[in-house]
């Protein structure tokens, strides 16, 4: 994530809750007369073709039958991260059999934490660091997450997290300072920038400046009012252009230079909007009552969560199975082809709920599905929602050097630059309230978004390996943000392929990105509300942070997958409403919350109930428009 502000309050609402009921409520309005001409969800689930009888129930390898017993039906879920294990647990609580098919040979997707050699003795243990996920804010948006780790009975141990520390760096132009630059133009940039932006504060006053005016939107008027005037008027802006639309007079140099020291580089062609709500949510305008957030991180890194989910289920994880594509099937089931250990297998499945990231979506053959022919916003939005690329490096020295320098102790914390490594991050772990024992040795040399991670992924190999000339390049940075010799960092580093490891998401094949990186319009565009309507006529659904108004966190994969399943839910107790079906649909609202985000806010939940029902209507009406199945594949061999 960028340079977040931290050291303020965090408002006691979940402001992107407002912005899912915002871009949900602006998208019903405008289908508002085809709603009014839809049936009941039970009509258009009626109405559809009735699926041909189920003749020989052994072809069904994941709805179980025995004799001539009806098949007991299986939900098929496709990914084991976040998302993927947070599905089966919840399915899991309410006695619904689940099958998990995993392409990796790991849990956790995106929450992934790399352990180095001999990180398994005690001495050890703190060898490790965050490839994926690594720091979370105890926020209201973050509910559900912290309900996960706090309510669930999974005994994961959290630590403080320190965002900031002191004496970290700042270098830009070559130039590093441990402390607040001094001077109108610390870093030598007068030929090239304009003197307001010279000094790290004129550009610090500037950018809360360009921010006020959204900003003071959720002064002005109540946080749903807020909300909506904020996509009605800003949408169309991405951060860049409202910046030059805020100043006229700026040079491109200008913008550029504000980006760099503010985010990375490519980052302000992301939605205005985006940065406005990220603003709000970690420091509110004007009232700061609330309390300062507190940021966590997992003792023994972030797959340990996953890892923990994984260990209460009582169905294991299918490792190693990479779904290649995704059909309706006659019998009113659907059919997952995936290969494992170089062959084609194929299951079938009452229902399926899919949470690999959509690029890796859009590899699988959907043909089948009806989605490219019923819903083609939907399979659009599948293709071109960007997915930011991002970078981690990580060095495993022989000690913690940067607690030791000349300039002072570094514990936390993270330095900036425009060298090509752009962001070091310093380990919070082990934990020690009072900040005297030695930290991990293994230090985050580089995390990079956008445009510079794409640049250093081109030096980064399958498998954390790198090119040969990547860990020079790191350590040339490195020694010039931290003002120390190249030879004082090669002699504190055993030079070895055990001791570094280098990931870029963009090229990880299960991923092909990071993050939902939205651009300007399109969250208020129909991409997202029609990228989460159920496909397959009800049998398929979708999770995962994208398919979320808090996408990029842990929380949206987690509330995106309760809006999955109350689909699912909702829907086999209209096809069946049996005493069975709602008693699944009452006990996952009282044990999983009652709204996607789980906010509790009494105002909201007859409006929540109201516009779920008609984003699902309207969903599956297009599918119901589309009865035809499309050709069936061989069955299984």
């Amino acid at each position: 994530m960028s340079q977040l502000s931290t050291s303020s309050h965090s408002p006691e609402v979940d402001l992107y809750a407002h912005r899912h009921r915002a871009l949900l409520k602006k998208y019903l309005e405008i289908h508002k007369k085809e709603i009014s001409k839809l049936p009941e969800l039970e009509k258009i689930i009626r109405d559809w073709p009735k699926p041909a009888p189920v003749s020989k129930p052994e072809v069904f390898s994941s709805v179980k039958a025995v004799g001539d017993e009806a098949p007991v039906p299986v939900v098929g879920i496709i990914g084991a991260g976040s998302a993927g294990l947070y599905t089966a647990m919840i399915l899991q609580s309410l006695g619904i059999a689940y099958k998990i098919l995993e392409a990796s040979d790991r849990v956790g997707g995106r929450l992934f934490t790399y352990h180095f050699p001999g990180s398994d003795q005690p001495e050890h243990k703190y060898d490790y660091y965050d490839v994926g996920a690594m720091r979370f804010p105890d926020t209201p948006f973050m509910k559900r997450t912290f309900d996960l780790l706090r309510n669930r009975n999974l005994g994961v141990d959290l630590i403080d997290y320190y965002f900031k520390s002191d004496n970290t760096f700042r270098c830009y132009n070559g130039i590093s300072y441990s402390t607040d630059p001094a001077g109108k133009d610390p870093f030598r940039v007068k030929d090239y920038i304009s003197a307001n932006f010279r000094e790290l504060e004129g550009v610090n006053k500037f950018l809360d400046w360009v921010l006020d005016e959204p900003r003071q939107l959720f002064v002005k008027n109540d946080i749903t009012t807020a909300t909506e005037l904020l996509f009605k008027n800003y949408d169309s802006y991405s951060t860049r252009s409202w910046v030059a639309h805020k100043e006229p007079k700026l040079t491109t140099s200008d913008i550029l230079w504000l980006e760099t020291i503010d985010k990375s580089t490519g980052w302000y062609d992301r939605a205005l909007t985006e940065t406005v709500l990220e603003s709000v949510a970690f420091s509110w305008p004007g009232d700061t009552s609330g309390k300062p957030i507190d940021w966590y991180c997992f003792d023994g890194g972030s797959s340990v969560l996953p890892e923990k989910m994984a260990a209460s289920l009582k169905t294991p994880v299918q490792f190693g199975s990479k779904v290649t594509a995704i059909s309706e099937w006659e019998q009113g089931t659907v059919r997952v082809t995936y290969v494992k250990n170089g062959q084609q297998e194929s299951e079938l499945f009452t229902s399926v709920i899919c949470t690999t990231p959509l690029p890796r979506l859009s590899f699988m053959d959907l043909s089948n599905t009806a989605i490219i022919t019923a819903n083609y916003p939907q399979w659009s939005g599948i293709r071109q929602l960007r997915y930011g690329p991002s970078i981690k490096i990580a060095i495993r020295f022989k000690t913690p050097w940067w607690e030791t320098l000349d300039t002072g102790k570094i514990v936390g914390g993270q330095s900036y630059t425009d060298f090509p490594i752009r962001t070091v991050v310093y380990p919070s772990y082990p934990p020690d309230k009072t900040k005297t024992k030695p930290r991990s040795p293994v230090l985050i040399v580089s995390y990079c978004w956008t445009a510079d991670a794409e640049r250093l992924s081109a030096l980064i190999r399958p498998g954390g390996k790198a090119d040969p000339s990547l860990i020079p390049l790191v350590l040339r940075d490195l020694s010039a943000v931290h003002k120390v010799s190249y030879k004082f960092l090669t002699d504190r580093f055993d030079n070895t392929p055990e001791n570094y490891h280098a990931w870029s998401w963009i090229q990880d094949p299960l991923t092909a990105g990071a993050f939902a990186f939205f651009g300007p319009g399109e969250y208020s565009d129909p991409m997202y509300p029609k990228l989460r309507a159920p496909a397959a006529r009800g049998k398929l659904f979708f999770a995962g942070e994208a398919l979320s108004a808090c996408h990029a966190w842990v929380a949206g994969a987690l509330n995106s997958t309760w809006f999955a399943i109350n689909s699912y839910l909702t829907l086999a107790y209209e096809k069946d409403p049996s005493e069975e079906n709602k008693k699944n649909l009452d006990n996952f609202h009282i044990n999983w919350g009652t709204s996607e985000a789980w906010d509790d806010d009494s105002t909201f939940v007859e409006e929540d109930k109201d516009h779920f029902d008609q984003e699902l209507r309207l969903g599956l009406s297009l599918y119901a428009k589309n009865p035809t199945t499309g050709p069936l594949p061989p069955k299984p061999v």
